[in-house]
């Protein structure tokens, strides 16, 4: 207060303490005490619902930023400068509705509040159905129109404290922005995490909305209109209050006079508002701010621009004086009336206008060059076009070509964690793209893997013909040898080894090989060329692609841009035609013996329950699978005939085949089927693009999808009469109960071959036998057994979708990276759907595979990233397929005298691979039965007997799946 002021306040109390005994209308003024103990009442029962409802509305602001990290703008497709002009209609509406706060005066105030933060809840919340820019323009309009009104709150105060307590309040009220804002971030951020099918940013709407409408409730119940209405305050408490806020206005601002024109004027003619103590500090803070604002609209300099920033904001600080002191000033009633009800908001119009330029001078592309590296080609890539593409993790193998790619990823990881994919350090490149196979083949999106020049192209090795003839989805992006020598352009040659790693076709390593090779030849269009080879990763039939780039172009300045991924879509499922809906349907009912063969139709776990149903159709068809790369069709039904590498024998009697998704259904030379026979081919690839040599014969063939086509032949044969009529003949019935009979025999025959003894020996159908017994029945089995893996499949018999994954080429070592890339899906899934993570995948490889694709790198990346799994080693001595082969050639050959090391297969001696597996994951490595190594990450074991394995599995189904942590059994067979 000013000095006249405080001299009149002073006079009061000298004379209530001269006259209190002697006049009762003096001797009734309320205490100094009893003023006190009021207004800390009014503090606990007023102050914490102003200061929330205000803090939650200025959280909105900090949403609209939390949200274009969340990925507003890719979802709902903006575009160019349509983000921040986003901002810039909320503070155009919240300027123009401020005279809307004289509700606060002409309404009971907790209905208006109630009205108020009900509204403001139902719009923010409703920001989460937006689905395009003009819904979300329109929200922003009617939200700014809402959050409006808070700017009567100074008023709605000065009703219950005097002149020299409300200004403190108001202080209060008006810090819920500074809270809001030093929160927001981190609640933004913590929100976004939750893994959802919803989007983020609209989960981060819908729960910061959520607690608005609850105070909305709250308000009406305890929110004062004014004094007398007060529950909390007793009779003798009122009149205090009255007391109190009569003491220090001329004016009853309850029964004002209204507004008249001349009062009007006056109040922004009066000098006195200019040259008192306030004015000098209103006007010095209003120049710091002009000068901030010409620093910002006149300069390009960073330092300058980041010093306008500093200047521009002390605009607040003129605010803050002004609310105070205009909403208690003492004037006429009308020029009261004018400075309480409508200057006050209008302080915030002084503020918020402020808002309104900063949104439109700073943004994203006018914005000071930051000190830490511009957006480049190779961030924009990371950041943008993966994340939108669905990529949300690369497997890395950084080099010298890549000074552009790590800087990126700093950058990435400590400004925008939420919204940068997850980088996994590969020491080899085969472990790299085997762990994306690994990932796609459950999920069947592509993942990134980044490698080094030509050098880290070519030790993709075998991985990469796998991918390809496995019909794997992945993405793989390699550096180029700089291409500029003498410092030209940033990123030119600056070491020895960038004159020896440029080829002359780079992309040739791997073309062959690949659906797309392609080059980013500048970053201005980085998103439409990752855009294209991913558009033919998705398509089927789906496999690597191949993008490179050199150092110059991934390290070349561009501004951020989007690109709307929903047109950049694959090529989708096609279908049957009609002709050939009734053709085949008609073929598979009127056969004696119908066969269908699956190769990779259980790539699409959906496929095996339409399978099931097409066989339930028809009593007496069997199914056969010949690559054994997916589960394609439940081991337990009797329609089933198990799997082998295109070798069985009921391909030689059919007469009726049904191809789905095979590349090779029987071997000509060794099971043909009959001259006579059938044979249907349905495959999203039916010619065998990527095998030069493929002579299959088949009377019809069609690119189609597997799925929908068994939906279209299962709904036909469902639908028609005269092939439902044909079915119910006993002749179907008998060859229903045969297939019966024959299926439990088959299944006799194969638990024949187990002995559970616990001195036994270990063999592959008594390590199956315990796998599946021993290990919890959600077990996904990742195989590489080789020689080994047909039996295995026998004894495992998988039934479930996604159950059995094995590898769908021939290079061997693709399980050691495959198992971690099928784990980290497993646990995002679940994860995303909120289901436990922790369920068991099990490596079954041969020693020959284990060895051959870096073992120790696999063991470390699964310790550093905490990708627990169990790994069984079937240790046979060697390689035992090469032999094999040389015998079908050479059936009475020097071969089958010879022993393993004649014919350089074994591997005796034999390393141990369990104290390898420790010593990788950073163990202590001694015994590897030692139980002093059991509270290591990954512990080793090595068994020989039946009785051996049964305790190592059961210690694994608590090691593994319950406490998280690594283990490998080494089986020696």
């Amino acid at each position: 207060m000013d000095d006249a002021t405080k001299r009149d306040v002073e006079g009061v109390e000298d004379s209530r303490e001269e006259h209190r005994g002697t006049d009762p209308a003096i001797s009734n003024l309320p205490t100094p005490e009893e003023e006190a103990s009021v207004i800390r009442k009014l503090d606990w029962h007023i102050m914490p619902l102003v200061f929330t409802i205000y803090s939650l509305s200025v959280l909105d602001r900090s949403n609209l930023g939390n949200a274009h990290v969340a990925g507003l703008d890719e979802s709902i497709g903006l575009t160019g400068d349509q983000y921040s002009t986003l901002g810039t209609f909320f503070y155009v509406t919240y300027i123009i509705f401020q005279s809307a706060a004289v509700g606060w005066k002409h309404f009971p105030a907790h209905a208006w509040v109630t009205f108020v933060v009900l509204s403001f809840a139902t719009i923010s919340t409703s920001q989460a159905a937006a689905q395009n820019y003009g819904g979300m323009v329109v929200l922003r309009f009617l939200l700014g129109a809402t959050e409006a009104m808070y700017a009567g709150v100074p008023v709605y105060l000065s009703f219950f404290y005097p002149r020299d307590k409300v200004g403190f309040r108001q202080g209060i009220f008006l810090s819920g922005s500074a809270l809001a804002n030093a929160y927001g971030g981190a609640l933004g951020y913590a929100i976004t995490q939750i893994k959802s099918h919803i989007e983020p940013w609209r989960i981060l709407f819908l729960i910061e909305g959520l607690p608005t409408f609850a105070i909305a409730i709250v308000a009406w119940f305890c929110f004062p209109d004014d004094i007398e209405s007060a529950k909390f305050l007793s009779d003798r408490e009122k009149q205090v209050v009255k007391h109190m806020v009569s003491r220090d206005q001329t004016a009853d601002v309850i029964n004002h006079t209204g507004l008249r024109v001349k009062d009007f004027f006056a109040a922004f003619k009066d000098w006195r508002n200019r040259v008192r103590m306030r004015g000098p500090f209103v006007c010095f803070f209003s120049v710091v701010a002009a000068i901030g604002f010409l620093l910002l609209a006149t300069t390009e300099a960073a330092a300058s621009r980041y010093l306008g920033v500093y200047f521009a904001i002390t605009i607040f600080v003129s605010v803050a004086i002004l609310i105070p002191w205009v909403s208690n000033t003492h004037q006429t009633e009308t020029f009261f009336y004018i400075a309480r009800i409508h200057f006050p908001p209008y302080s915030f119009f002084i503020a918020f206008a402020h808002e309104l330029i900063n949104y439109n001078s700073l943004r994203l592309e006018n914005q000071p060059p930051p000190i830490s590296i511009s957006p480049t080609c190779q961030h924009i890539k990371f950041e943008g076009c993966f994340r939108g593409a669905g990529i949300t993790t690369c497997f890395v193998n950084v080099g010298s070509d890549h000074p552009s790619v790590i800087e990126a990823i700093v950058k990435g990881k400590r400004e925008r964690p939420d919204r940068w994919p997850r980088m996994i350090t590969c020491p080899s490149e085969i472990t790299a793209i085997s762990m994306a196979d690994g990932f796609a083949r459950v999920t069947g999106r592509p993942q990134a893997v980044l490698v080094h020049v030509d050098v880290g192209t070519q030790a993709l090795g075998q991985g990469i013909h796998n991918a390809s003839v496995g019909r794997v989805p992945v993405f793989i992006f390699a550096g180029l040898c700089p291409y500029t020598e003498s410092g030209e352009l940033l990123g030119s040659r600056t070491e020895y080894m960038h004159w020896l790693q440029e080829p002359h076709d780079q992309k040739a390593i791997v073309r062959q090989y690949c659906r797309y090779t392609g080059e980013v030849r500048t970053g201005l269009n980085v998103k439409q060329t990752i855009g294209r080879a991913l558009q033919f990763a998705n398509s089927t039939p789906k496999g690597p692609v191949y993008v490179a780039g050199a150092r110059e172009v991934l390290a070349e300045k561009i501004e951020p841009y989007s690109l709307q991924q929903d047109q950049w879509v694959p090529i989708g499922p096609s279908a049957l035609p009609s002709d050939a809906i009734s053709e085949i349907s008609t073929a598979l009912v009127q056969a004696e013996r119908p066969l269908i063969i699956t190769g990779y139709s259980g790539r699409d776990r959906r496929t095996p329950e339409l399978l099931v149903a097409l066989a339930d159709l028809i009593p007496g068809i069997r199914v056969h699978d010949t690559g054994g790369s997916d589960m394609c069709f439940p081991f337990s039904h009797i329609a089933s005939e198990g799997s082998r590498f295109s070798m069985h024998e009921c391909t030689k009697d059919a007469d009726v085949i049904l191809l789905l998704d095979c590349d090779i259904p029987w071997i000509p030379s060794r099971n043909p089927p009959p001259k006579d026979a059938k044979i249907y081919n349905i495959d999203v690839d039916p010619l065998n693009q990527q095998i030069p040599v493929s002579f299959f014969p088949a009377h019809g063939r069609w690119k189609a999808d597997c799925y929908t086509a068994l939906t279209q032949l299962v709904n036909h044969i469902k639908s028609n009469d005269s092939l439902t009529s044909a079915l119910q003949s006993p002749t179907y019935a008998a060859r229903k109960e045969a297939r019966t009979l024959v299926h439990k025999e088959r299944l006799a025959e194969i638990a024949s071959q187990v002995r559970l003894g616990n001195e036994d020996r270990l063999d592959i159908n008594n390590i199956g036998s315990l796998l599946k017994t021993t290990l919890p029945d959600s077990t996904t089995f990742v195989v590489e057994a080789v020689t080994s893996a047909q039996t295995l499949f026998d004894q495992l018999q998988p039934d479930r979708p996604g159950s059995w994954i094995n590898c769908g080429g021939t290079g061997i070592g693709w399980s050691n990276g495959a198992v971690l890339g099928v784990k980290m899906a497993l646990a995002d899934m679940a994860e995303g759907e909120g289901r436990n993570s922790s369920s068991l995948v099990c490596q079954v490889v041969g020693d020959g595979s284990f060895m051959c694709a870096a073992p120790s790198s696999a063991v470390w990346i699964a310790s550093k990233y905490d990708v627990p799994i169990l790994t069984v080693v079937l240790n046979n001595g060697g390689w035992k397929a090469p032999r094999n082969s040389t015998q079908i050639v050479y059936p009475e050959g020097l071969n089958t005298s010879a022993s393993d090391d004649e014919i350089n297969t074994s591997f005796r001696p034999s390393p141990n691979y369990a104290a390898l597996a420790e010593a990788a994951a950073g163990s202590e490595v001694g015994s590897a039965n030692n139980p002093d190594n059991s509270g290591a990450w990954m512990h080793g074991v090595r068994v020989k007997t039946v009785g051996e394995l049964r305790q190592a599995l059961q210690l694994a189904r608590v090691r593994v799946a319950e406490e998280g942590k690594g283990m490998l059994v080494e089986v020696l067979m």
